[in-house]
């Protein structure tokens, strides 16, 4: 993840101002709501800036890697980080949870994968991904009323963006209802998919086709069969 499309492309460094927060002694860069893992090039005790903004010069790579201009140290900029950058910088968490949380399940590693979700869920109570995810691991545990209970809370909009759910994960979670013979519960899953598709504004054009044939195709089979 890079946080500048120009810089990705580009061999040589830029010399840019990043401004961020430091959580866990790791810097995150937030620019227009978004953050980004900083890599420093070199060794830098970030401890006093714990849960501080800060702000740093110097020149970035491709990779999100930055190097401080030479006999220069971070810029205390407050002594606390943003309500909204924190948000930011906690997405980047909770996605790294969920995709832990997958990996465990796939191992059968229930117990850890539960923990990693609750912890995302700690984080953010509200994200409509988190559940979709959860979903699917109860799915993968055999638990299809806690199933039932997350797909709810997407198909109820008690989360807070049921728009935007991950309709990728969706699909996967209605498949592995339908391997396990839950039919019904697996077309009420594609069905969210499929308004979720179809609603997601950040599909356009092929994309959105793509993902609305894949999942009026999954509907289709299942009811053939």
């Amino acid at each position: 993840m890079c946080v500048f499309l120009y810089v990705a492309e580009a061999s040589e460094p830029v010399e840019r101002t990043l401004t961020g927060c430091v959580i866990g002694s790791t810097f995150y860069s937030v620019n227009n709501s978004h953050a980004y893992r900083i890599r420093l090039s070199q060794p830098l005790d970030l401890t006093r800036y714990e849960g501080k903004t800060v702000r740093m010069h110097g020149w970035l790579s491709p990779g999100d890697r930055f190097s401080l201009n030479e006999g220069t140290s971070p810029q205390l900029l407050k002594s606390s980080c943003d309500v909204r950058d924190k948000k930011a910088i906690d997405s980047i968490f909770i996605i790294q949870y969920r995709v832990d949380a997958g990996k465990a399940a796939r191992k059968g590693e229930f117990s850890e994968a539960f923990l990693l979700i609750s912890k995302a869920l700690e984080l953010d109570k509200t994200d409509c991904d988190t559940y979709v995810d959860r979903a699917l691991v109860h799915g993968m545990n055999d638990d299809f009323e806690a199933v039932a209970r997350d797909v709810s809370v997407i198909k109820t909009g008690a989360c807070a963006n049921p728009r935007e759910a991950n309709y990728g994960v969706l699909e996967d979670l209605g498949k592995l209802l339908e391997s396990k013979g839950r039919k019904q519960e697996a077309l009420e899953v594609y069905r969210i998919a499929l308004d979720t598709c179809a609603s997601d504004g950040r599909l356009s054009g092929v994309l959105f086709e793509m993902c609305r044939e894949t999942i009026e195709k999954d509907i289709q089979n299942l009811l053939s069969r």
